[in-house]
């Protein structure tokens, strides 16, 4: 049978591993680790914004050259990997909807209104949208 012999290697290993360590104590204390500062104001510097954000204005990045929606779906393989956040043709409506505004952009409440889709579905394509540099803020 194997699993004995397993059972036996790893009774061997823990013995030498034991002997090779002596009475010698580990250098970390965990009652002594020090405690970090919270996350926000870790991260209080970094150029991000919670979601969704009422004032927030996003805008159309110009694709040139770069893959379209469809392509970076498949690219990224979000249907076959089962990640959707929402289906590709909300998503390209919302990217429709953005680059039909201009340069001055729009905010998720002016996209929902102008597609008739859900806040959240305008929130979710928009992020998406956001991550691979469809859309941009407007400063």
């Amino acid at each position: 049978m194997i699993i004995p012999q397993m059972q036996a290697l790893w009774g061997e290993q823990a013995a030498m591993l034991t002997h090779a360590r002596g009475n010698a104590r580990s250098k970390l204390q965990p009652g002594r680790i020090p405690v970090g500062p919270a996350p926000e104001l870790m991260f209080a510097r970094y150029p991000s914004h919670p979601a969704p954000d009422a004032t927030r204005r996003l805008r159309a990045v110009p694709l040139d050259g770069r893959p379209t929606v469809a392509d970076t779906l498949t690219l990224r393989r979000y249907a076959a990997s089962g990640r959707m956040v929402e289906g590709e043709s909300r998503i390209e409506a919302v990217l429709q909807a953005y680059a039909a505004r201009g340069p001055n952009g729009a905010s998720e409440a002016e996209i929902a209104q102008e597609t008739g889709l859900h806040p959240g579905t305008v929130a979710r394509a928009g992020l998406w949208l956001a991550k691979y540099h469809f859309l941009e803020d407007v400063l």
